[in-house]
């Protein structure tokens, strides 16, 4: 971005995130670019590439029609006041809520809450020229902050101070900033800065050329990295991979496996042709008892038995069969 009156960058480069609830101070000599860095954010100037989002507006695209709603999220604090003389202190206060439509009664309680904050509820019914230069630049706070705005933006607010009176309203600042607010403070006063606890952007000729978190902020990130560090230091190096783990058969009461299988049948012993009928049943009967003995001594003795069943059947047809066959045979001899 370019000053408007030449080809000077204002601000080059410049990248910046603060979040909601910080508190910043953004130092520089004059002219290094910090005014113009809060009229960006104002939106009272455009950048020439880049973007700038607060809030929910992107302010390289915001209409004008928008830019009130974006400055009632804005509370801003002038280094020169801007109040209106012919106005009390109330109604300087006051009129920040006024001119946007706000009710009597919900401006009177908004007011005097925002009167006690910065300790002039005794001044209320003051001139601003009955008032000192710290009282007057506590009435710009006040009327800052009486819409109850996310971010408070203040403009080098202890330029006309005394160091006493600057103390004052920084920590006046500090306490603002307790209670929730985004506060971004502009000054020059580097030894006032140090003073307080809070993250500190440098500008230089248009650029940032530091950004130191706060003390605070620094030890809890020095604290999470030296967790993260013994954590680490206290795994092994190489861990031993685990054996795998044998399997355990699982065993299943023969009682609860069904029958699949068809059972298995014997095997028929060879018939002797040679043999008489009553020889072939009498060697056929003792085969039969040595193969059912032999199966009762196994654990499938059901299937045993069904087989057993099965061969008799077929043996006694094949004697039958024999049987006929002897018979024809005699019958033949005879007829010869």
């Amino acid at each position: 971005m370019k000053y408007k009156t030449n080809d000077v960058l204002a601000l080059d480069h410049v990248s910046v995130r603060i979040d909601d609830g910080e508190f910043v101070f953004i130092v520089g000599a004059s002219g290094a670019g910090k005014s113009s860095f809060l009229n960006v954010i104002m939106g009272q100037e455009r950048v020439d590439s880049g973007t700038v989002i607060v809030g929910p507006y992107n302010l390289t695209k915001i209409k004008k029609k928008e830019l009130p709603y974006l400055r009632r999220m804005l509370g801003i604090v002038f280094q020169d006041f801007r109040l209106i003389p012919k106005m009390t202190v109330y109604d300087n206060v006051a009129f920040a809520l006024r001119v946007i439509g706000v009710g009597e009664r919900i401006i009177r309680k908004r007011v005097r809450y925002v009167l006690r904050l910065v300790d002039l509820s005794a001044k209320a019914k003051c001139l601003p020229n009955q008032l000192s230069t710290g009282e007057r630049q506590r009435v710009a706070i006040a009327r800052a902050l009486v819409n109850n705005p996310g971010v408070i933006i203040a403009d080098e607010p202890t330029g006309n101070l005394d160091p006493v009176l600057s103390g004052e309203i920084m920590s006046l600042f500090d306490k603002i900033n307790a209670l929730g607010a985004t506060v971004v403070v502009v000054t020059h006063d580097l030894e006032l800065v140090h003073q307080f606890d809070h993250r500190i952007v440098t500008i230089e000729n248009g650029r940032i050329i530091s950004d130191v978190a706060s003390n605070t902020a620094y030890q809890k990130i020095q604290a999470q990295r030296e967790d993260i560090a013994r954590k680490l230091a206290s795994v092994p190096e190489h861990q031993p991979i685990p054996a795998p783990q044998p399997e355990v058969p699982v065993v299943v009461p023969t009682e609860a496996v069904e029958q699949t299988e068809e059972p298995t049948l014997l095997e028929q012993p060879a018939v002797d042709p040679s043999l008489s009928a009553d020889e072939m049943i009498a060697t056929l009967s003792s085969e039969m008892n040595a193969g059912a003995q032999q199966m009762q001594t196994s654990d499938e003795v059901s299937d045993a038995q069904v087989a057993t069943e099965m061969f008799i059947v077929e043996e006694e047809a094949q004697v039958e069969q024999i049987v006929v066959i002897e018979e024809e045979t005699e019958a033949q001899a005879d007829g010869e």
